[in-house]
């Protein structure tokens, strides 16, 4: 019996040292990760080097803002052209004006939203 009380005693520090056995964990870069998934990919469906998917929405987003922002300031100057070619004909004027307005309106709202989408990627791409 007592050779059973010296046993257990000598076998349970090494018992609780186990319980608390820690493995070590390696944290893994998630960007670096997917960056070398789609370069995989890419080079495997023999496209060359691939793109960033973060970086090529937020080129679509930009574009698609800046088409928008061309077509307003394109119907800004076309509303220009009617005021002046209205010959005091108040429809037509009425008309230029809310036009331009409108496309002012709409004008300012891409602006911001190009603002936006560039602060909100520049952090995104800094942040990982």
């Amino acid at each position: 019996m007592k050779n059973n009380f010296l046993f257990a005693i000598f076998l349970l520090p090494f018992l609780l040292l186990s319980l608390f056995r820690t493995t070590p964990v390696f944290a893994v870069n998630l960007s670096d990760q997917i960056q070398g998934q789609v370069e995989s990919g890419a080079r495997g469906g023999g496209l060359g080097s691939a793109v960033d998917p973060r970086e090529a929405i937020a080129g679509i987003i930009k574009y698609f803002l800046g088409l928008l922002g061309t077509v307003f300031f394109v119907l800004i100057i076309l509303s220009g052209y009617w005021l002046i070619t209205a010959r005091g004909e108040e429809e037509k004027e009425k008309k230029a004006i809310d036009t331009i307005r409108r496309a002012v309106i709409g004008l300012v709202i891409v602006l911001l939203a190009y603002g936006i989408t560039a602060f909100a990627t520049s952090r995104i791409q800094k942040a990982v």
